[in-house]
């Protein structure tokens, strides 16, 4: 929805304006590409990357209420404000990131199976580390650091560890 959106060539335009305000890197919003990790992981990357931009455009955008656009804005601005969209997508990012160095090593034109055994079972460790007390720390270091960056607010519960911090997020673990 965020893609089809910002792919009108006006919107992309007003999105690179934007950005230029921020002072942020030119960025688009990718097309999701289903046989591609690349294209998910990539997607993933400029969502988080290109956030603050798309923010306040939607919002002038909701603001101006010239077109449909406002609307269609509206919807938008309710799904990705939400801190639940937010995590998500930046823990996606993470595991795409692994799953994407498979990906890139099985496409390679000197991929062995010995090269690739050696990085699916290192990817598997990596993915397995992500449960531990330590990365997850690491992880909400950056969900936080993140999270006040683009003036989100973090509905979590706050008593307790942070294994019912993790059980909280728990439906937001596609793995």
């Amino acid at each position: 929805m965020v893609y089809v959106h910002f792919s009108r060539p006006s919107n992309n335009a007003k999105l690179i304006e934007v950005q230029s305000k921020l002072g942020l890197k030119k960025g688009n919003v990718l097309r999701i590409c289903d046989t591609r990790w690349v294209c998910r992981y990539k997607n993933c990357e400029s969502m988080i990357k290109n956030y603050s931009s798309i923010l306040e455009f939607l919002k002038n955008e909701v603001e101006a209420q010239v077109d449909k656009d406002a609307i269609e804005a509206i919807g938008i601005l309710g799904q990705i404000q939400n801190c639940a969209f937010f995590i998500g997508v930046t823990l996606l990012k993470d595991i795409l990131g692994i799953i994407n160095i498979i990906s890139v090593t099985l496409q390679s034109k000197n991929a062995t199976l010995g090269k690739a055994k050696s990085i699916i079972n290192g990817s598997i460790q990596s993915i397995e580390k992500l449960h531990s007390d330590i990365e997850f720390s690491t992880f909400w270091q950056k969900i936080t650091s993140l999270a006040e960056e683009n003036d989100i607010t973090l509905e979590v519960p706050h008593k307790g560890s942070l294994k019912k911090v993790y059980l909280w997020l728990a439906p937001l673990i596609i793995l």
